[in-house]
């Protein structure tokens, strides 16, 4: 059995014009992964990390706290095609487009304005980000430089079938990526041949999901775990 180790990426900078790059808590969960996975002497065969800045800066964070031990683990493959769905655009210049247009959006940003702290503005990005997916997963916002929805589910099979491919049965495999690329993964396992949601599932930041291949068939193990991450305040989803 050949098992995969999702791993996304430590906090980023959300609300920054630059998104891709981890904030103090994001390092900081890296860290804890890190040492965590040092504490259980966890060995990886093989890694493979996405090309963004968030992504491989996680990965650095945690081989550099896991110590002797990350030393010891692979070099680390780098894939384009671990990069994240291109949400960042849909939501800031995509959104940005819609705002006079689209009542769902307009009354979403308005309830966002009109909330007192992060965790009120919750509810409303969510059905706004939920809107904008939907759009894009019917192909109902087109740009040239906008990935299409189709063409993000190519690349996450072709990355998800390019890794097992790569390493030898029986394997454990780090895979440091981002929330809609897990996601992805585990739809194409659970939901074989459906439509894709178009709602999002959350994955924490630097959580762990397991994914076992044997025998040709693909299994979900333990998802979203966070166990390295002590103060439930340190658990993060942007």
């Amino acid at each position: 059995m050949t098992t995969l180790y999702l791993i996304r990426h430590g906090k980023a900078s959300a609300s920054d014009e630059d998104y891709d790059k981890l904030r103090p808590l994001g390092e900081a969960q890296a860290r804890m992964l890190g040492s965590y996975l040092a504490h259980a002497g966890k060995h990886f065969d093989s890694i493979f990390c996405g090309p963004l800045k968030r992504q491989v800066d996680t990965l650095g964070l945690m081989r550099e706290a896991a110590g002797e031990l990350g030393s010891g683990w692979p070099a680390a493959v780098n894939l384009d095609s671990l990069a994240e769905a291109p949400f960042e655009l849909l939501l800031k210049s995509c959104m940005t487009e819609r705002l006079e247009t689209d009542p769902v959006i307009r009354d979403a940003v308005a309830s966002m304005r009109a909330a007192k702290d992060r965790e009120s503005m919750r509810p409303s990005f969510e059905i706004m980000f939920d809107h904008m997916i939907g759009l894009w997963r019917r192909d109902e916002v087109a740009r040239e430089d906008l990935e299409l929805a189709k063409d993000f589910d190519a690349r996450v099979q072709n990355a998800l079938d390019g890794i097992v491919g790569a390493v030898g049965e029986g394997q454990e495999v780090a895979v440091v990526t981002s929330n809609g690329v897990i996601s992805r993964m585990l739809e194409f396992i659970e939901r074989p041949g459906l439509p894709s949601e178009t709602h999002l599932s959350q994955f924490a930041n630097t959580s762990v999901t397991q994914i076992l291949f044997a025998g040709g068939e693909w299994t979900v193990g333990p998802r979203n775990l966070t166990d390295h991450i002590d103060d439930p305040s340190q658990v993060t989803y942007l």
